[in-house]
């Protein structure tokens, strides 16, 4: 869907410059006590918040490649970062807290000023622009170090479609 939604901005509606963005371990990264404050905006049910408190904060059990000995880490919950990668809920709770960029990215008035499109699942994001690419790019970075996120300058960039 997402694919059709931007070759849709390309063809037919004058997006001619795009903000190809990327994340660094965004999963990894996602601050909980931010994230918590944004589920609890969108659910009532407190239970429900303790039940996603406890996902996130649960270890992690891997085997460890040599000794085939099961190997805990509690990383997340000591950093208090970070979704479970490869668990059913984090494209969900990643979800969630991108959109955080997206309503600063609106409240800003950056979708005018731009004439943009944000285009995202997970942590894959593009923002396809009619003017002002570059522009954009930075409001993209300033905002994403605000909600603490960190965008990969090596794999992030511009392109101007013909």
């Amino acid at each position: 869907m997402a694919i059709k939604e931007i070759q849709r901005l390309l063809n037919r509606d004058g997006h001619r410059e795009v903000v190809d963005a990327d994340l660094t371990s965004y999963f990894d990264t996602i601050p909980h006590q931010k994230l918590i404050e944004a589920l609890v905006r969108r659910i009532a049910d407190k239970a429900v918040i303790h039940l996603i408190k406890m996902w996130i904060e649960a270890p992690i059990v891997e085997k460890d490649k040599k000794t085939r000995r099961e190997k805990w880490s509690t990383e997340n919950r000591d950093k208090r970062i970070g979704t479970p990668q490869g668990s059913p809920i984090s494209p969900f709770l990643s979800n969630i807290y991108m959109r955080q960029f997206i309503l600063r990215w609106k409240r800003n008035g950056l979708t005018w000023l731009y004439g943009s499109v944000i285009v995202n699942y997970a942590d894959d994001l593009v923002i396809c622009c009619k003017r002002q690419g570059d522009q954009a790019m930075k409001a993209m970075r300033i905002i994403m170090a605000d909600i603490g996120l960190t965008v990969n300058e090596e794999k992030t960039k511009l392109v101007h479609m013909p």
